[in-house]
C-alpha cells in the first residue's frame, strides 16, 4: 500500500520533486518538507511520516529539533 501511495505521489507534477527518506527497518517514509511552527517564543519544526500497517497507513506528525536545520 505504501509503494502504491509513493508511486501515485510521484505521478503528480506538483509533487514530482518530493524528497523522502525511507526507514529501512519499518518501510516508513519521512517527507522532507520541514515546516516551522511558532509556539510562544519557540520555533519548532514539524515533519510528517507515514508507515505501513496491516491494511492501512499510519500518519505521524513529529516535532524535530530545530537546531539541526540552522545553517
Amino acid at each position: 500500500m505504501l509503494q502504491k501511495f509513493e508511486t501515485e505521489v510521484r505521478k503528480d507534477k506538483d509533487l514530482k520533486d518530493l524528497h523522502t527518506l525511507t526507514n529501512e527497518a519499518t518501510g516508513g517514509l519521512l517527507f522532507n518538507l520541514p515546516t516551522g511552527v511558532k509556539i510562544g517564543e519557540d520555533i519548532n519544526v514539524l515533519m510528517m511520516a507515514v508507515e505501513p500497517a496491516d491494511e492501512s497507513l499510519v500518519v505521524k506528525l513529529m516535532f524535530m529539533n530545530p537546531e539541526q536545520f540552522q545553517p
